[in-house]
């Protein structure tokens, strides 16, 4: 029973194991208080090698929140839906961030193409302008991109 409990609030990203700890341990010092002080003990231990070795290795960084928003999924939706708003809140901020991120960039990447594509135009206009402009020395209306002058041929 207790591993049931411990199990299904694992799923809860930072406060399940806690929340399983404590319900766990609450109904052991009911039914044999002589075995909360062990298995309060090797929760620690499981929860520390799956925090700080398994969970990093499986995980990474594939969610892409940072433990600051994972917490703020938490809490609203904690807050809006209950004990499955705790389960499904942080897959749900996981996607919403990932389109809005996808958005920024895009938006981003269109201005500075945008940026290039305008300032390029300029450079372009303004080479126009020399190359048509008698009086820039050395540059002659008629020479293209032969750079050859009589002289040389």
């Amino acid at each position: 029973m207790i591993a049931l409990i411990i199990g299904i609030t694992n799923i809860i990203p930072f406060f399940g194991p806690f929340i399983g700890a404590f319900i766990g341990g609450f109904l052991l010092l009911i039914s044999g208080p002589s075995h909360l002080i062990p298995f309060l003990i090797m929760v620690l231990i499981l929860q520390q090698l799956e925090g700080n070795v398994i969970e990093p290795q499986v995980l990474g960084d594939s969610l892409g929140l940072s433990p600051v928003w994972i917490m703020i999924a938490i809490i609203i939706m904690s807050g809006l839906f209950g004990f499955f708003g705790m389960i499904f809140g942080v897959p749900i901020f996981a996607v919403i961030y990932t389109l809005l991120t996808e958005s920024v960039d895009n938006r981003l990447k269109k201005r500075a193409h945008q940026a290039l594509n305008h300032s390029s135009d300029e450079d372009s206009e303004s080479l126009d302008d020399i190359e048509s402009d008698p009086d820039t020395p050395g540059v002659s209306p008629t020479t293209s991109d032969n750079h050859s002058t009589p002289s040389e041929s």
